[in-house]
């Protein structure tokens, strides 16, 4: 049974559907598509195109001095291929908002362009976009092996290694324990962690989340290929609060045939 929570535990914590399985499923396609149009035509400089779709708080903002910055922006070379790297969807009330990046792989670079569609009813339109340039592919870039190790990142690994250790150990020392009562509750509870700590990989950032409560305490995932590795952790509340009352849990009296019987009339 310990075997299983642990491995249960090490599965929620780091698996998942493929990002390519969410983006069919979750991605909207006709806001998609329109995003990558528009910055089909950021990248052509087609002033006409890009005039006539965006919203009209945007258009004042595509001056000739944007299109002639553009220009400088787009790397030599032929075209290769072009990736969804990532989306966002935002609705507050009725106005909709997606941002969408798209990876761009030429044959002298790499690039990355955002947009951010606006749906008012059936009509689309855009009220942003960014590009530029990249030393690499956001895989390469964003990948476990790919940042500098600091003191600090093997901090916040070490503590991501040792919460579900700890929790482990704690469970098959609750197992091992003599207590007389509500040992089931203690495997529950040896589990527990509440103020999570997260850690971007990447660049090193760290993030705490006061009114969190994770069973299993722990995770490390990518939100894509694209996207940095976030190693998560909580306070093992659980297992800590065990070891302080571990004496005082097995002190506890053996409740009797008589007093079960009379506890359940």
């Amino acid at each position: 049974m310990l075997a299983r929570m642990a491995v249960l535990g090490l599965a929620l914590a780091s698996s998942g559907c493929s990002y390519d399985f969410w983006q069919d499923k979750l991605v909207p396609e006709r806001e998609s598509a329109f995003a990558s149009q528009y910055m089909d035509a950021v990248i052509a400089l087609d002033a006409e195109y890009m005039t006539a779709h965006a919203h009209s708080s945007f258009k004042s903002k595509l001056t000739d001095e944007l299109m002639a910055e553009l220009s400088t922006w787009v790397p030599d070379g032929e075209r290769l291929s072009v990736e969804l790297a990532g989306w966002h969807i935002n609705i507050t009330n009725s106005n909709w908002r997606g941002s969408f990046r798209f990876e761009y792989e030429y044959t002298d670079g790499w690039a990355l362009g955002s947009v951010v569609v606006a749906r008012t009813g059936d009509e689309l339109s855009i009220v942003g976009f960014d590009f530029y340039r990249t030393e690499a592919s956001q895989r390469e870039l964003t990948s476990f092996t790919a940042a500098d190790f600091t003191p600090l990142k093997a901090l916040g690994l070490l503590a991501t290694l040792f919460v579900p250790m700890f929790m482990i150990f704690t469970c098959y020392s609750v197992y091992k324990t003599p207590i007389p009562t509500r040992k089931k509750r203690w495997y529950f509870f040896s589990f527990v962690g509440i103020f999570g700590f997260a850690m971007n990989w990447s660049t090193g950032a760290w993030e705490t989340q006061v009114a969190t409560l994770k069973l299993f305490g722990f995770g490390f995932s990518a939100a894509s290929p694209f996207a940095p590795w976030i190693l998560q952790f909580t306070v093992p509340i659980g297992a800590i609060a065990f070891w302080v009352m571990r004496k005082e849990l097995m002190a506890e009296p053996v409740p009797q045939a008589d007093d079960v019987d009379s506890s359940n009339p």
